[in-house]
């Protein structure tokens, strides 16, 4: 499993680590795959904390939206699509306003709603809209 995860590449798959024409991106890429664990781990940290310590486990959904939502900022810089800025702040603000609805004492459905199922519209919609043929004319909203 852990070559897997860290995603090492052994003798068994028939290549040793560094070998191939990728032109030497391999060890990047082992690098990412290292970020891509911590995240994991520092994830199930979090919520641990929130459910454990706070004993709010309601407020898990709100956190992933909003720490999902910041990621788009960082995506939009790499890809350079600003529209990713907009799909980012969209999905933060449902995380943000999860977090809030569980800070106040809303229902757990409320919550998942808000946080949840709005940020898997948005992300529905903006790969609608990216999808979509371009005609020559400037859509006002997608």
């Amino acid at each position: 499993m852990a070559p897997v995860v860290l995603g090492r590449r052994t003798a068994a798959d028939g290549a040793a680590p560094g070998d191939g024409d990728d032109g030497g991106a391999t060890a990047s890429g082992q690098r990412s795959w290292y970020v891509v664990a911590a995240e994991a781990l520092g994830l199930m940290a979090r919520l641990v904390v929130i459910t454990r310590v706070f004993h709010a486990p309601q407020a898990s959904v709100g956190r992933i939206a909003l720490v999902v939502g910041v990621h788009f900022f960082a995506l939009a810089a790499v890809w350079r699509g600003p529209s990713l800025h907009l799909l980012g702040a969209g999905i933060a603000g449902c995380g943000a306003a999860g977090l809030a609805l569980a800070a106040g004492g809303a229902s757990a459905s409320l919550i998942r709603v808000t946080a949840g199922v709005l940020p898997g519209v948005l992300l529905l919609g903006s790969a609608w809209c990216a999808g979509r043929p371009r005609t020559g004319v400037t859509p006002t909203v997608c």
